[in-house]
């Protein structure tokens, strides 16, 4: 195998697994502005202090999705942070979700989708929801596995080839050299 060969499959494999880490360097902040944004808007209600995650819960029996909000300072009592979370979620966060957990004060108050839409309505217009960071995540790390598997595969038999072909041309150039 001509190094020239070589030197194209490696540069194919280092394309293949630079797509496939951009891919999941791009999903893992396709919601970074988003969870920012609502964050803002808490923090301009008032609050000391506002975390907002979308996690995604996978197990044999259960699989979720959930937005937590957690909210630190501010002068109101438990069913105003609530609101103001559920509404900042409900109208700023495109992602699909199973529960909203709010937690203030200490306390923890949860809600389902359902009942958020019981409560606000339907979500505002152009607010595409997307699957959680956590599924895209998922997947994507599922197919640069099957990548890094198919890399691995394809890899074994070059280096073979490779060493055979150094193997050979050592051995050509010990018999085109005369004896000493």
């Amino acid at each position: 195998m001509s190094r020239a060969a070589q030197s194209g499959i490696v540069r194919w494999l280092a394309l293949v697994l630079g797509l496939a880490l951009a891919g999941v360097t791009l999903a893992g902040c396709s919601y970074g502005t988003e969870l920012r944004q609502v964050q803002q808007g808490l923090l301009d209600e008032g609050f000391d202090d506002a975390g907002v995650w979308v996690r995604f819960f996978e197990s044999q029996k259960v699989s979720e999705n959930r937005v937590e909000v957690v909210l630190v300072g501010g002068s109101m009592d438990r069913e105003a942070a609530w609101d103001i979370a559920a509404t900042a979620v409900w109208e700023r966060l495109p992602v699909e979700f199973d529960y909203l957990l709010v937690e203030y004060e200490g306390e923890v108050d949860t809600a389902t989708y359902a009942e958020l839409k019981g409560e606000f309505g339907p979500r505002p217009d152009g607010l595409v929801e997307h699957s959680p960071p956590g599924v895209v995540i998922g997947t994507v790390s599922r197919v640069v596995a099957v990548f890094v598997v198919i890399g691995a595969i394809a890899l074994v038999p070059v280096m073979v080839l490779i060493r055979r072909d150094r193997r050979r041309r050592r051995l050509l150039r010990a018999k085109a050299r005369p004896a000493a």
